[in-house]
């Protein structure tokens, strides 16, 4: 099996938009045969990228999820990502010094900033220096242990990267929130990195698809207090969440629709 393989794309993205689905659904939206299906199935399922029950296919709990190889998420919801992207970059100017936060969301603005005017760029992620390594962007890669999960580096020797530098804005992605509206990942040192990183900008700027605002990991790394703007998709977010936004004055930008932006 190849992770380029376009079936393999369109199960995993499908799967993301509609949690569970059956071998003969997947076999007419593809156009081809339950057997061809059962053979992508199959391997996926020997990766533990996706789980069969009785005949229908479902992506591992949400949780479970957040730990899916960085090749394969990168392939799910790419249209949002890219929506997301497009609005992120826009809002970076020729030679700003910003920070860009490890993921595929994030890694959909690097692709966004390629032909951009250059910039100053600090990340953690090594899918993005390598990305814009031919670029005329100023990349800095901070060092420290990598986590193969996230092809990032993260520890005390990332952390202290941030923590010397100053940047104009940091774009940061998440596996969850709090009811509060309280940044969480699911690994401790991705969580203290990314608190180096908002520590470092004067101005941070989340941005996460809508689901990423339904569910919750363990480790919180910022206030919402601290948050500036946030980047995401339709449908509209869950009120006790745009109830934060708003007492936090913070600017909500559906990235996804031409209606723009709302501000609270």
């Amino acid at each position: 099996m190849t992770t380029t393989n376009p079936r393999i794309q369109y199960i995993l993205s499908a799967l993301m938009d509609h949690n569970m689905m059956t071998v003969s659904e997947l076999s007419e939206k593809l156009g081809v045969s339950t057997v061809t299906v059962r053979k992508d199935v199959r391997a996926l399922a020997e990766q533990n990228l996706i789980v069969r029950q009785h005949g229908k296919v479902m992506l591992p709990t949400s949780g479970q999820q957040n730990y899916l190889p960085f090749q394969m998420r990168s392939m799910t919801q790419s249209e949002e990502k890219r929506c997301i992207a497009a609005a992120a970059a826009a809002m970076i100017e020729k030679n700003d010094a910003i920070i860009l936060d490890s993921g595929t969301t994030t890694l959909a603005i690097a692709d966004q900033l390629r032909g951009c005017s250059p910039v100053n760029l600090a990340t953690n992620s090594v899918s993005i220096a390598h990305l814009l390594s031919e670029s005329n962007h100023m990349i800095s890669l901070a060092g420290g242990q990598m986590l193969n999960h996230s092809m990032c580096t993260a520890g005390p020797d990332a952390e202290n990267f941030f923590h010397s530098i100053q940047a104009e804005k940091a774009f940061i992605g998440i596996s969850g929130v709090w009811d509060d509206l309280s940044l969480t990942t699911g690994l401790r040192p991705e969580a203290a990195t990314k608190m180096a990183m908002i520590q470092a900008a004067k101005k941070v700027i989340v941005v996460a698809a809508n689901d990423k605002f339904h569910r919750s990991q363990m480790f919180n790394f910022c206030a919402a207090d601290k948050i500036d703007v946030i980047i995401t998709t339709w449908p509209e977010l869950p009120p006790h969440i745009l109830q934060q936004i708003e007492r936090h004055h913070i600017q909500l930008i559906y990235a996804d629709t031409k209606q723009g932006d709302a501000q609270a």
